[in-house]
Order: C-alpha cells, then structure tokens, then sequence
C-alpha cells in the first residue's frame, strides 16, 4: 500500500473514531437519568411535615407538631415549615382584623381540613385577602364529620355598615370541600358581605346544598375579575348561587358545573349561575327565621360560562332548569309583587351548556327581567323546552345583536316561550335544531293560563333553522301572538307554522321583505275564502303598519307565500270580508292561460305565412293576478318577395293574469323601392349581392384584374421561403469551402 492511501484510510479511520466518541457521554447520561428514576431519589428531600392551626385552643409558643402542641395564628404556622409542609385546621380559624395570607415562598405546602364545621370565619368588618395559596377541604383523617364551608363570611344578622371581605388573587384555589346541607362549598356569605375574585384564582370540586362554588344571601355581592369556578355540584347554583344578592361578571370563566343531586326531591336550578330574590329555608329543612327577600340580580361584562348542566328531575317531577343561568323569583302571598330579578348580559359567551328546560339561560315567573345584548348563545342542550332560553310565567326578555345558534331542544330549540314576553331588535337566530316543532322560537299560551305568550322581532333573522318531526316550524311555531315589523326578516328558508286561529300582526312598518326574502307560511287548516266565507286568515296589517294599502301591495308583490307543505291552488290574498279588510288569507285562485294574436297594422294587406308562423306559443298558466310578460317574436324583421315585414310590438308588455288574457303584436309592411333604366320603362332593382359565408376564401373581381386566392397566395409566400431557406444553406457552405 502506498504511502498516500495508507495515509487516506488513517484519516478517515481517524474521523470514523471521532464521531464515535462524541455519542459515548450522551448514552452514559441516559443511563444515570434512567437509574435515577427507578430510584425515586431526589435532592433535598424531606419528610412532610404537619403543623397544626387551633385559632381557639392553640398558642403560637407551642411547636404545632401536634393537636396538643397546636399554634394560634396563620403566622406562626407559616413560620415553622418548609417547602411541601402542610398546615392542619383542628377547628376554624377566625379572622377578626384584615390579614393577607400567602404561601408563595412554598408552592408544593398547603391548608387543610382536620375538623367538622367551618374552616376559616372572617368576622364582620375584616377582610381576608388569598394569594398563592391552596385551602383543601378534604378531612386529613378521612373522619365522617359535618362539614361546612372552607370560608364563611359574616354573620346571620349582619347591617349594611358590618359585612365582611375576602379577597381572591392570583395563585389561590378553594378545592375539594363537602358541604351537602349547607350552603356554600368555598364560600358562603350571611349578610352584605363581598367577594372579590381576581384573574389566577380557582374554586373547584367543592359541593354544597346551594351554592357549590359560591353562596350569598342578603345583599351580598360578588364581584369576578377573572379566574375559574369550575367542577363543583349543588342542588341550586352549581357554580354561584345568589339569594336576594348580586353578582357582576367581568372576566373569567364559569365551567362545568352541575345542579344535580339524586339526594334531593327540590328542582335543580342553575347549572352555572342561580338567581333569586327569596329562599324558603322551611323548605329544605331549615327554620323560618332565615327566610330572606330581596332584589338580585347577575351582570356578565365578558367571559365565558360553559359546560354547566341542570339535568336532574326530581322524584316530584320538578326539572332542572337553566343549564348556564337559572332565576326562580318569590311567587307566595307574602308579596304583593316580589322583588325584581335583573339578568343583564353585555357581552360574552354561552355555549355547551345542558339542562330539562333552558339549555343555557332559564328566565322564571313575572319578577325576571333579562336584557341581554352582544353575546353569543351557541351550541347549548335542552333535553325537553328551549335549547338556548326558556323564558315562562310572566318573565321578560329582550335581544340586541345577540346571536343564538346551533342550539338543540325536542321544542323551541332557541327559545321557548311559554305565557311570557320576548322582544328582538336586532342579532339572529340561527341554524338550531328541534326534534319536534319549533327549530327557532315556539310561543306557546295553554288554555289554563291567561297570559299571552309575545315574540316582537323587529330586526334580525330566522334563518337555517330545522325542526326535524316536519309540520313546518322549521322557523317559528306561532301558538299565541308573533308580531313582526320593520327590519325583521324571516327568511324563506324557514316557515312560520299557524294552528287554527293564529295569525302574524304585522305591527310596524316592514323595510326587508322583497320578493327574494318572503316569508313563508304554513297554516294548520286552510279555509278557502268565497262569497259566504272570510277564508283562513293568516296576516294582519295594523293600521301602524299601513292597514289596508300595505296589506294590498303585499299581496300584489307575492311578499307571504305559502310553503309546500300547503296544498296547490291555496294563495295568500287580502280578505274580501267587511270586518276583515286589513287581513291577508289563503283564497283559492284560478289559473288562466296566456293567448298570442298578430294583426295587420298596414291597410289593406294581410299577414303572410312567414310572419304568421312566428306567432308564440306559452304552454304555462299563471294564478290570477300574477304579472305576466310578453314573449317577444323569434324575429322582428320578415323579407318577402317585394318588401319588408316589421314588429312594432305588443299592446302591452306586460299584463296580470285574468280570464281571456291575450297580448296582441302589430306587423307594418314596407315595400322594395324601383329602379328607372335608359331605355324608359321602370325595371325592378337588382338582386341582393348573397352575402359571405363564414371560413369561405372568395374575394370579388374588379376591372383591374382578377385577385389572387387565398390559397393561391398562400402557395407563393410557401415556394419564397424555400428559396430564401435555399441561399441560406448555400452561403454557409461557401464559407466554410473559404476556411479550408
């Protein structure tokens, strides 16, 4: 072997090597990091260690290492651990001045329960403020003890001037509490107290009688900033409840939470958020003496409330209402009137909520009023009435730019209205599924209940909706009174459904409807109207909506039609009835055929075969009064041997459908000009020249000659580019003989 191969296969050998020796520490660190997962062994570990809190028996002397040596104070305890510690409550800690507890120094530590009752009692006046911190009402011991709330604010009979305060920031969570006959899970608020809950703060899983989350009675308030309330369960107010007490929501989100407790013979309301301005306590048990009354109300700013669900029916047949919101207002005669319920929604998101009735929002008795504007209502589940709203007994609600879409329901799958009132200006709804009637709104009265159900829309859409058992409703189900005006569209994809009686007042102005975007409707039973009969009617124009002349030009312009579910031969027409003038009704109309005549408009001359056989033939007939055009002639210039046939038209272009209904079209005859010769004697002018045909080559002679073909030209400019082709080759040849 050479010198230089030898040399060659040294350095790639070397190379070879070297890359080997850069994988070898790689491999070795895995195997260390393997053998010290098996291990479970970790730099500074220590043993948990548990400091007992007894804010009553305690002293802050003492080591708190048990329940005999117990320490008094937050403080102290926070002193005497480490990183992963946990702090025991042996009873509750009573926080009698403002104080701010923080473990952020100890992520892994955290308080927990080790007793019955309450956990933490902030007296009136305090405030407790929570920042990084954890507070777990599990019992360390696994004993069966009655446990109340992790944090209980207040007291029973507390004044406007004496409520008390807590405080929740970033990095604190209230978790894992069972309080089943209480009220509160987290937190339960007596009387003027409030709540304040920050963006990075968390109550979960916590469970309670009212309240899961959240309770407050008697003008508390809870002011949410941000943070999750999410997973926790009660029989009313899965996530927040709120008796004669208010709530304003600006940021944060409500999840997954449930009123649903197989325990309870009590409706379950308020899957995320329960409303009400009283609370009967000798109905679950509790003395009278805890009875309250007063206004609430719930405002949402923004944020989310998601994945709640109000789905379990009582053994006494009550139903969960309200998957997302529930109110449930005073109705006892104990009130004259009862105190309101406001529900204000300026904005935010409900969607993927479940409950019986209202899959998102449950609006109760005649004390709810709820105005909601800019949200959106999208994708919630009703197992029986409303998907999106369930809105009964009197309550209110009214819609701006709201979008409720997607929603499902068996009836009303966006709203159900039951002897109730729902107003909509502006927004939409959309795309909502019924599996039986009513796809977009169902307004309902029953017999037993005299109240008028009212669904005003003026303004916004009904469109893409579906109720799946047919019938029409696919839009709305009209079983007591719809009004309808001014920038309200309804579009024809989706039907207005009638039972017997019911009819759409149009009571303001209509500024949508065209003939592209009419409303459709279908009758339950169609009476045709003839000179003994005022018919079935369907529409009535108010005289604020233009009574009589608004009723014509809509019938006139085909603005309500009737869908297929109708019969053919059923129109909508004004009502020929005396006390029914501004109605419009399902009339039976006659179709007629449409006659074409050509006439002579020269005198003297008649019509020839070549004209005549242009005359047009419409095989179609039209509903009276329906607008008919003319069809105009195949041709409107006919030559004949010694002149010209014109069309000059019709005697009308377009007519309304009636009986002997004929468009008559005028032909004038235009005779050839003669020709005068030398020899006197008037001789007829030459023939046409015959006009070109298209692809053909022929080009006319002149007195200077024949002109060449097309063909002909084309076979010169052909034998000229050989010859050049030809002298090209030629001179490259002689200059390459030069070369050489």
């Amino acid at each position: 072997m050479s010198k230089k191969k030898l040399a060659t296969w040294i350095i790639v050998a070397f190379m070879v090597l070297a890359c080997g020796s850069f994988t070898l520490p790689a491999q070795a660190e895995g195997d260390v990091q393997e053998a010290s997962e098996q291990t479970g062994a970790k730099e500074g570990e220590h043993s948990v260690k548990y400091i007992h809190l007894n804010s009553h028996d305690g002293d802050d002397k003492n080591d708190g290492l048990t329940e005999e040596s117990s320490v008094k104070t937050f403080a102290k305890a926070k002193s005497l651990i480490q990183d992963g510690d946990i702090i025991l409550l042996d009873s509750y800690v009573e926080v009698t001045k403002d104080e701010t507890w923080d473990l952020k120094e100890f992520p892994n530590s955290r308080l927990q329960r080790n007793a019955g009752g309450d956990m933490i009692v902030v007296n009136p006046k305090a405030t407790l403020t929570l920042q990084n911190i954890v507070i777990d009402g599990t019992h360390y011991s696994d004993q069966d003890v009655d446990c109340h709330s992790i944090i209980k604010l207040g007291k029973l009979a507390g004044t406007k001037d004496n409520g008390s305060n807590i405080i929740l920031k970033s990095g604190t969570r209230l978790q894992n509490n069972t309080n089943d006959q209480g009220t509160g899970g987290a937190i339960g608020g007596f009387s003027y107290d409030t709540i304040t809950m920050e963006e990075g703060a968390v109550i979960q899983n916590d469970t309670a009688q009212f309240g899961g989350g959240i309770h407050l009675e008697n003008h508390g308030k809870f002011i949410m900033n941000g943070g999750v309330i999410e997973d926790n369960r009660a029989v009313r107010g899965g996530g927040v409840c709120l008796i004669a007490s208010s709530m304003e929501m600006d940021k944060g989100e409500i999840k997954n939470n449930s009123a649903n407790s197989k325990d309870s013979y009590q409706g379950h309301y308020g899957g995320g958020v329960y409303v009400s301005n009283f609370q009967d306590w000798a109905a679950v048990g509790g003395d009278y003496s805890r009875e309250i009354a007063g206004e609430a109300s719930f405002t949402m700013n923004g944020g989310t409330i998601s994945g709640n669900e109000a789905t379990y029916q009582a053994s006494n047949g009550d139903n969960g209402l309200g998957g997302a919101i529930a109110t449930y207002p005073a109705f006892y005669a104990g009130y004259e009137k009862a105190p309101s319920i406001i529900i204000t929604i300026n904005k935010g998101d409900i969607t993927d909520n479940k409950a019986i009735n209202g899959g998102a929002i449950s609006a109760y008795f005649e004390a709810t009023d709820a105005n909601i504007s800019n949200a959106n209502i999208t994708n919630n589940e009703a197992k029986s009435q409303g998907g999106a709203i369930y809105n009964v007994f009197n309550a209110s609600v009214n819609l701006t730019d709201t979008v409720i879409s997607e929603n499902r329901a068996a009836i009303g799958a966006g709203a159900y209205l039951h002897s109730s009132e729902m107003t909509m200006t502006s927004g939409e709804f959309s795309n909502n599924i019924a599996s039986r009637y009513g796809g977009g709104i169902l307004i309902d009265s029953p017999a037993w209940n005299k109240k008028t159900a009212i669904c005003t829309i003026l303004g916004g859409t009904v469109s893409g909706n579906k109720a799946d058992a047919g019938k029409g409703s696919d839009g709305i189900y009209q079983n007591s009174k719809l009004n309808i005006g001014e920038k309200a569209l309804i579009n024809k994809d989706n039907d207005v459904y009638l039972p017997s009686g019911r009819v759409i007042d149009v009571i303001k102005p209509l500024e949508n409807i065209t003939q592209e975007d009419y409303v459709s409707i279908t009758s339950e039973d169609c009476v045709v109207e003839d000179e003994q009969n005022a018919g079935t009617p369907l529409v009535c124009y108010h005289e604020e909506a233009g009574g009589i002349p608004a009723a014509q030009k809509a019938e006139y312009h085909q603005l309500y039609i009737p869908s297929s579910y109708m019969q053919d031969g059923l129109v909508i027409g004004k009502s020929q009835a005396d006390n029914q003038l501004d109605y419009m009704t399902y009339v039976q109309k006659e179709k007629y055929p449409v006659d074409y005549e050509f006439i002579s408009g020269t005198d003297g001359m008649e019509l020839p075969d070549e004209v005549k056989k242009l005359l047009p033939i419409d095989k179609e007939s039209y509903w009276e009064g329906t607008v008919v055009k003319s069809i105009q002639p195949q041709n409107t210039v006919v030559d004949v041997t010694d002149g010209t046939w014109n069309f000059k038209g019709y005697d009308a272009e377009e007519k309304s459908a009636a009986k002997d209904l004929k468009f008559i079209g005028t032909w004038v005859f235009t005779p050839d000009e003669t020709i005068s010769g030398d020899g006197g004697g008037d001789k007829p002018k030459p023939d046409k020249p015959e006009q070109n045909k298209p692809g053909q080559n022929q080009q006319e002679n002149t007195e200077k000659g024949t002109v060449k073909t097309a063909d002909e030209a084309n076979t010169m400019e052909y034998v000229l580019l050989m010859l050049v082709s030809a002298l090209f080759i030629g001179i490259l040849m002689q200059r390459r003989r030069v070369r050489r």
